[in-house]
């Protein structure tokens, strides 16, 4: 697996993890993102080969994606750059996963699914722990109750960026309905979730949870959940009624920046606490309805573990085709081969 695959967005947090790993496995692939000095200087500090590949020069993408077998995307992309990356993927073969849990980058990918299924390419998005979780948590509670048509998935992890919480205010919150994405009756709604340690306060975010949920088990009706701490809550409340504005993208930029300030003022919780719970509730028409927690003890190495595996398996030509997701591939029983992960099933 010498140079065959790329980690575009090396430099960002989960790129970074990522390479890590793969140094420790003795793996060396191809550092690739759109910013210069900060690759460059990874590039040299590890001794591999870099590429800095600005996503808006078509030319530059297939040029340089050319010896390429999987890319792996690390970081949020505009949504016009990520579909560059899509198309220069399918033209190319070049099987795709990422590591983002923004429901509207899943929703991109899903639209290419088709295609990449009809060329051979394998797709998977959301590689990233909370989504992962969600998956495995659902593909058991389908497991358990074959005929569930609503599920309820929460994380005790907050918003891990001002990102998330952008992506939040400017959708104005989603759910799947019928198996399609449509607003919910009420924007930021929020439960009462039972987390190891006592009821916590959630809120219902559009997150890749939702769409992941239903690629692995068609579960039709599905509302994601996130911790939320009573100022986030607030602050998504109020700035919903100036969405408007967040959609100029000097406003966007200029949150960005601040987003160090809005993190510690809101109370939200750094990336990747040490340990979180996932919760999931599937009910089905007649109102039976199985509950279980998912207990993780460490946290990125969910993303690590499952990623490494999945490349194994791809570059071992055994990983079929379309989109998927990792319950799909390793079946939803995976949880029980690892030792950082505890479910327990609820009243």
């Amino acid at each position: 697996m010498q140079h065959e695959w790329m980690i575009y967005g090396a430099t960002a947090f989960s790129g970074k993890k990522l390479l890590t790993e793969a140094l420790r496995l003795g793996q060396r692939p191809i550092l690739a993102s759109g910013q210069g000095q900060e690759l460059c200087d990874l590039a040299m500090q590890t001794q591999l080969p870099c590429r800095i590949l600005p996503l808006t020069e078509p030319d530059t993408v297939l040029r340089y994606l050319r010896d390429i077998k999987v890319v792996v995307l690390c970081e949020d992309l505009e949504k016009a750059e990520h579909i560059q990356l899509l198309k220069a993927c399918l033209k190319l073969q070049v099987h795709y996963f990422d590591t983002t849990n923004d429901l509207f980058s899943f929703e991109r990918v899903q639209s290419f699914a088709e295609k990449f299924q009809i060329a051979g390419l394998s797709l998977l998005p959301g590689l990233h722990p909370t989504v992962i979780l969600s998956d495995f948590v659902a593909a058991t509670l389908k497991s358990q109750l074959k005929d569930a048509n609503t599920l309820q998935l929460a994380c005790s992890e907050s918003f891990t960026s001002v990102s998330s919480l952008i992506g939040s205010l400017l959708s104005g919150g989603r759910v799947l309905q019928g198996g399609k994405l449509k607003r919910p009756l009420r924007a930021a709604d929020s439960v009462l979730i039972p987390f190891n340690g006592g009821q916590s306060l959630t809120v219902s975010v559009p997150q890749a949870d939702l769409l992941s949920a239903w690629v692995s088990t068609r579960i039709p009706n599905v509302t994601v959940y996130r911790k939320s701490g009573t100022k986030e809550l607030r602050f998504l409340k109020i700035f919903r009624f100036f969405r408007w504005i967040l959609h100029f993208p000097i406003v966007k930029r200029w949150l960005k920046k601040q987003e160090n300030f809005i993190l510690r003022h809101f109370s939200i919780k750094p990336f990747y606490p040490e340990r979180y719970s996932v919760w999931g509730r599937a009910s089905n028409y007649k109102g039976r309805s199985t509950t279980i927690r998912l207990e993780v003890v460490t946290d990125f190495d969910v993303t690590l573990d499952v990623t490494f595996r999945l490349l194994n398996v791809l570059f071992a030509g055994e990983l079929v085709s379309g989109l998927l997701t990792p319950s799909q591939v390793f079946g939803s029983d995976y949880w029980l081969e690892s030792q950082n992960l505890a479910i327990e099933r609820l009243p």
